[in-house]
């Protein structure tokens, strides 16, 4: 019997829903579409890619990112390719990049930019195991000359020509997959000493998107939900709570655009499903708080109306996905799994519908599912 990946639930809404939308991104200010065509030609892409630098079942693959569709895409391609991936935070500082690569064995490292990427060049020398660096954005280090760099849209290229070659590749390793195979290694905080890495297997993965998605967790999520992407992708919360109930359910994540404040990013998509934790939930009341304190007589008589059921105090929110229902003007009531009381999240207050829902523009460009440009989707300078 196969054994079902978060990659190969990709593949399968690719068959099912080639059209439908999978995520947006904003760039610029307009929000992208990218289809589950493009997703899963992303990561079958990817795959190859690694394999073509000789990955092969086993080996890591770390990632050093911020939130990013990209991100998403290697993470799967190393699934698929039978790697493990890694995830590294971005804030972590060059020491800890140096550990982290050099504890898990990792062959190759995904960097996002010129800073990540300084960051494993600086530690390169003390990293045997690490062969390749792959940078998605290209400024200030296409002027770099060390033979381990390679840039994102050569990455791909060399996974075309590959998939030319071995087209059946993706799918024979998908048939291996075991239930004790590790997909991937989480990191402690190591606030109490080094970071040590969890491994995750395929079976541990299935069993949390089970209760996630059938245990109540996310009441009934579906592909008309949406979601934001914004606690790190290295942390296993968001990517479970991101990229597995993308897959599971075809929950639609956005990730916002680069130096956006959440707040804005939250007003734009209005999320029916937000997984959200204390100190996130406290700084957004406290300066929606601030706000309505200096707005007029008739904004705060509207907030005291909404928030009459909220709890009393941020303080009483723990850890949960959110249900929310938000629509034009003022957020609706909303319930959680963390209080019995209803509550509206405050930040929706006065938001205009979302773009997401109802597009007030001309269509955006997007990536429209062409198999043939699969790096159309992901980001360029300009």
């Amino acid at each position: 019997m196969t054994v079902a990946t978060v990659a190969s639930r990709v593949r399968d809404r690719a068959r099912t829903s080639p059209g439908a939308v999978a995520m947006r991104e904003k760039r610029l200010g307009i929000w992208l579409q990218i289809t589950w065509r493009d997703y899963a030609e992303h990561v079958e892409l990817v795959a190859h890619g690694l394999a073509a630098l000789g990955v092969e079942t086993g080996d890591r693959v770390a990632i050093h990112s911020e939130n990013r569709p990209e991100w998403l895409f290697c993470d799967l391609g190393a699934v698929a390719a039978r790697a493990i991936s890694v995830g590294i935070y971005p804030t972590n500082p060059a020491v800890e990049v140096r550990y982290l690569l050099a504890d898990s064995g990792a062959k190759v490292l995904i960097a996002e930019d010129q800073e990540q990427v300084d960051k494993a060049l600086a530690v390169k020398a003390d990293l045997p195991h690490l062969a390749w660096i792959v940078y998605i954005e290209p400024r200030g280090v296409t002027a770099y000359d060390d033979p381990a760099l390679l840039h994102w849209d050569d990455f791909l290229a060399r996974g075309r020509e590959h998939r030319a070659a071995e087209p059946g590749l993706v799918d024979a390793l998908a048939g291996e997959v075991a239930d004790t195979d590790p997909v991937t290694l989480v990191y402690t905080s190591g606030t109490t000493g080094p970071p040590k890495g969890a491994i995750l297997t395929a079976a541990n993965v299935n069993f949390a998107i089970g209760i996630l998605a059938d245990g109540g967790f996310y009441p009934a999520a579906s592909p008309a939900d949406l979601a934001v992407s914004y606690l790190p992708l290295a942390h296993v919360a968001d990517r479970a709570g991101s990229e597995w109930m993308n897959a599971q359910c075809g929950v639609q994540i956005h990730f916002g655009e680069p130096g956006c404040e959440l707040s804005q990013t939250l007003r734009d998509v209005q999320p029916s499903v937000l997984l959200g934790v204390p100190r996130v939930l406290e700084k957004l009341r406290a300066t929606t708080e601030v706000r309505i304190a200096s707005a007029s007589r008739l904004k705060r008589a509207s907030y005291r109306f909404w928030m009459g059921n909220a709890p009393p105090s941020a303080a009483s929110w723990r850890p949960t996905a959110v249900r929310t229902r938000l629509g034009r003007g003022c957020a609706t009531r909303s319930a959680t799994r963390s209080c019995t009381a209803r509550c509206a999240p405050a930040w929706g207050c006065g938001a205009a519908a979302s773009p997401c829902r109802e597009p007030r523009r001309s269509p955006p460009r997007c990536c429209s599912g062409s198999s043939g440009s699969a790096s159309s989707c992901t980001r360029s300078t300009e």
